[in-house]
């Protein structure tokens, strides 16, 4: 950590950078997040209820993914070095998005 007496003004503005970015991202789940039902209605839910269970289990798995996912990786950053913690996320990224791929490349299920 560096000590903020050396330079005040470098410290608020990461703070700042820090509250910008956690707000923005806040304010956008919010602003997505109320129209979910209608594109599950879209994609497929038989009806709204269903559409709300499907955001429901989907914004869940996002809470236990943070959840446990937030104090692994903290630990992993903690205990092996950044570099190796970096490589390692890069390495789940890249594989998730070989997993987006798979699913796009599949053709849609026709009604």
């Amino acid at each position: 950590m560096t000590d903020e007496t050396a330079d005040p003004a470098h410290a608020r503005h990461q703070r700042a950078v820090i509250a910008t970015a956690t707000g923005s991202t806040s304010l956008l789940m919010n602003v997505w997040f109320p129209f979910l039902p209608l594109y599950m209605l879209q994609v497929g839910a038989a009806n709204e209820a269903s559409a709300l269970l499907w955001v429901a289990i989907g914004a869940s798995a996002q809470g236990a993914g943070r959840l446990i996912g937030g104090p692994l990786g903290a630990a992993m950053f903690a205990t092996v070095s950044l570099k190796a913690g970096f490589a390692t996320v890069g390495g789940v990224m890249l594989a998730l998005a070989g997993l987006v791929a798979l699913a796009v490349r599949e053709p849609p299920v026709e009604k």
